[in-house]
């Protein structure tokens, strides 16, 4: 079957096509590698050599027309290939050409040098007749041609064997796919007249055929591999199979350079596939970095959220450090594993800077969590002093007494010493550095000293309280806590002295408080956002720092809370005086009325009893009057069963007789007025004339209340020696 596949090469202008490439690239033979052969033939012009070929190889090179005579048909060099696709024709163009004149010599020459470069096999056309003749049979040419053909393999030279034995086949060694780069710098030698090197041109073609393998190859990794990794990696996660893909990649794009490479020279073919695998192995590094940031967070993230499971925010966990190791070696060898999986069998590539940036990822997140516990055990142990302190503080003023200083400052410094003690337990279980420890303890103990002071100021405040309480407890009440009968006391004035000694001591207890405290050389630069412990005076020599209220005593390690200076201790005094006077004049007032308002004329108690004859039998036949009667005694039953009978005796007592008093008083008036009450007209006149007598005043001397008199602990006397009459 003929052939109609056929293309030029080189034209009649001895130029060779570009487009060879691709002219022999739709030829069968172009993927067959080194299994093809090629033949050419050279001749006369019009000597039949196309025809030739046709009729011999099925291919279906143009031939003369036999109408138009003799003339020039096959100009320059095409190609065709065999019927069976094995075999590569070269149909030269014809010597001794007419049409080229007397410059066909130097075509027919390059030509043939061509030809014979290039073909496995060289058919020469000749004429029966002129076989023996010098130019007829191209006998010269020949000459010309062979002796320079042997000069193409000079650098190919064996040494001399006379065993050696001729191969019955002959092969160029150039793989099909390479025959348009080896035909090309072949013309082109010939072109520029140079000698022949046909090893060296084997080397350009291997060259020139491997790179462009090898970056076709190139272009089919990058393909595959954006589609296989790239792209997944974009998404931010790690790939599981990413080890395993880009081996397979890097293997099989190494099989693709190797089939089409392997029919060129060995070295060339070693070399670029080199070239190949360097530089496939620098683009797939850049992915194995990518793999392992995307490792790198997810593995933050997993480290993250198994933190805040094993330790919720805002939780304190004394284990703190061991479930964290526990947890960043896990992360760790997770990452590790990643690492050994996602490496290109044979690569050396550098891993530690990943591994050290998640280790020190995990090492900020560790010290940072670290730090937020420490602020809450700390916020924690803050909020545990503030309540024990008040708890234990609180209910010593319940009862301000000789000891209460005293108990107060053992309060504090048990409570304050057993959580310091604890504090300093917990923060060593979490690992935190003993400088940062110490920092910790002493914002413990500046807190606590802060708290004891608000305590302290608080109860302070209200020391006329406790003043009040504790004058009360020795004025109105006697030793049994009944309160007293004010008038069976001889003495009242002496009570009245000591109880206000008694008040007045509270201020004594309660003016100032001295901690012992051990105190470090820092301690008067701790956080200066608290005012009450700013610096403002330091001796050096008596190592005393003077601040609100307190003096911090470096020499003998103590602090000394001030809370009433001179000035407050004597208003204090003054105030105190005042209120417990108007005490003592309600007492004077009872005692004297027990004496002068109970001694009533019995003639009074008659006119009452006539007076008010009608009432009292009202209130005996009215069943509602003498339920009230009985109420009324059983009030006073049940006072005088509780011995509190005295003490609403002397405060209603007075205020009952003096209703009376009035009552009876206005009764006598009313009665006076009915006997001297004239006649009708008489009265009338009396009363138009007598103007309106103004009613005597009931002038009383009232008692002269004792001189004003204010005690003060300072200069009171001693009056334990006196005895006591109450």
């Amino acid at each position: 079957m003929t052939n109609d596949f056929k293309f030029q090469i080189v034209n009649e202008n001895a130029d060779f096509l570009e487009d060879t490439k691709k002219s022999l690239e739709k030829s069968p033979i172009y993927n067959k590698g080194h299994n093809y052969c090629t033949l050419g033939i050279m001749g006369c012009q019009s000597s039949g050599k196309s025809t030739l070929l046709n009729l011999l190889f099925d291919t279906s090179f143009t031939v003369m027309n036999n109408t138009l005579g003799r003339q020039q048909t096959t100009q320059g060099i095409w190609v065709s290939n065999s019927g069976d696709g094995e075999l590569l024709v070269f149909d030269i163009e014809g010597t001794d050409s007419a049409e080229r004149g007397a410059n066909h010599r130097q075509f027919e020459r390059k030509s043939t040098l061509f030809s014979m470069a290039i073909a496995e096999v060289l058919i020469i056309n000749i004429w029966e007749a002129d076989i023996g003749r010098y130019q007829a049979s191209n006998y010269e040419l020949l000459k010309t041609v062979f002796e320079v053909n042997l000069e193409l393999f000079a650098s190919e030279k064996n040494k001399e064997n006379k065993f050696y034995v001729f191969k019955p086949e002959y092969k160029r060694g150039i793989p099909a796919d390479g025959l348009p780069e080896y035909l090309s710098n072949i013309w082109q030698t010939i072109q520029d007249n140079k000698i022949i090197n046909i090893p060296s041109q084997k080397e350009l073609v291997a060259l020139y055929r491997c790179e462009e393998i090898k970056n076709n190859c190139l272009e089919d990794f990058l393909e595959k591999e954006n589609k296989l990794i790239i792209k997944p990696l974009k998404k931010g996660y790690y790939l599981n199979q990413f080890g395993f893909d880009i081996n397979n990649l890097f293997e099989e794009i190494i099989e693709q350079y190797k089939i089409p490479a392997s029919g060129y020279l060995e070295y060339v073919m070693i070399q670029k596939l080199g070239e190949l695998k360097e530089e496939m192995e620098e683009e797939l590094l850049i992915q194995f970095r990518l793999q392992l940031q995307n490792a790198i967070n997810q593995f933050e993230k997993q480290f993250e959220n198994g933190l805040k499971k094993k330790i919720p925010t805002n939780s304190i966990h004394l284990d703190f450090i061991q479930l964290t190791v526990k947890l960043s070696n896990k992360i760790i060898k997770r990452f590790e594993n990643v690492i050994s999986n996602s490496r290109l069998k044979g690569a050396d590539w550098e891993t530690k800077s990943e591994l050290d940036e998640l280790k020190s990822y995990i090492k900020d997140r560790i010290n940072f969590k670290q730090n937020e516990m420490k602020i809450q055990i700390i916020e924690e142990y803050f909020l545990a002093i503030n309540k024990r302190l008040k708890d234990n503080i609180n209910p010593l003023f319940g009862n301000v007494n000789s000891q209460t200083n005293s108990s107060i400052i053992k309060k504090y410094q048990n409570t304050t010493s057993n959580l310091k003690n604890l504090l300093n337990s917990d923060l060593k279980r979490i690992q935190i550095e003993n400088q940062e420890i110490e920092i910790s303890i002493n914002k413990f103990v500046k807190e606590s000293l802060s708290i004891f002071s608000q305590i302290i100021k608080k109860h302070v405040m209200n020391i006329q309280n406790f003043m009040t309480k504790k004058f009360d407890e020795k004025f109105k009440y006697d030793e049994k806590h009944i309160p007293r009968d004010y008038t069976a006391i001889k003495d009242l004035g002496l009570l009245y002295e000591e109880s206000i000694d008694d008040g007045l001591i509270i201020l004594e207890y309660l003016q100032t408080f001295k901690i012992p405290i051990l105190i470090k050389k820092n301690f008067i630069k701790w956080d200066d956002t608290i005012s009450e412990f700013e610096t403002k005076d330091y001796n050096e020599e008596n190592q005393i720092i003077e601040q609100n209220g307190k003096i911090i005593d470096l020499k003998n390690n103590f602090i000394i809370f001030t809370f009433l200076n001179e000035n407050q201790f004597e208003i204090e005094t003054k105030i105190f005086n005042n209120q417990m006077e108007i005490s003592y004049k309600e007492a004077i007032l009872i005692q004297r009325s027990k004496k002068t308002d109970f001694n009533v004329p019995n003639i009074l108690w008659v006119l009452l009893v006539i007076i008010a004859r009608s009432d009292i039998h009202n209130l005996i036949t009215n069943p509602v009057y003498s339920i009230f009667i009985v109420l009324i005694c059983s009030i006073i039953f049940l006072l005088w069963k509780y011995n509190l009978l005295s003490t609403v005796t002397n405060f209603l007592g007075p205020r009952v007789i003096s209703s009376i008093k009035a009552f009876i008083i206005g009764s006598n008036s009313s009665i006076k007025k009915e006997i001297k009450k004239p006649s009708k007209n008489r009265n009338q006149s009396q009363k138009n004339k007598t103007p309106q007598k103004s009613p005597k005043k009931n002038q009383k001397t009232p008692n002269k209340s004792p001189n004003k008199k204010y005690y003060s602990p300072k200069s009171k006397r001693k009056r334990n020696k006196r005895k006591k009459h109450y």
